[in-house]
């Protein structure tokens, strides 16, 4: 779902945010690098979880147009075929 490329813009972008940050020398270095690679995870399954949402969003928008364009075939033969019509 994700390529490559996405996922290493989203870990630079992550990386130029935290590193300044995380280079500070206060408090447990691996409590800090746990609490970032925690950040990081669920930045990551938002994204995820944001293309998926928007995906299923295309989808139920072309299969209502699909429907609409069904009933307005089924209109348009109804019309022709129909006696109160008169195609004079």
């Amino acid at each position: 779902m994700l390529g490559f490329w996405e996922i290493l813009l989203v870990l630079t972008v992550l990386a130029f945010i935290f590193l300044p940050d995380f280079l500070k020398r206060k408090g447990n270095l691996l409590t800090r690098l746990r609490l970032y690679l925690v950040i990081i995870a669920l930045l990551l399954i938002i994204l995820i979880l944001t293309r998926v949402v928007f995906t299923l969003i295309g989808k139920v928008l072309a299969l209502g147009m699909l429907l609409i364009l069904l009933l307005l075939f089924i209109a348009a033969r109804y019309l022709k075929t129909s006696p109160l019509v008169s195609l004079g």
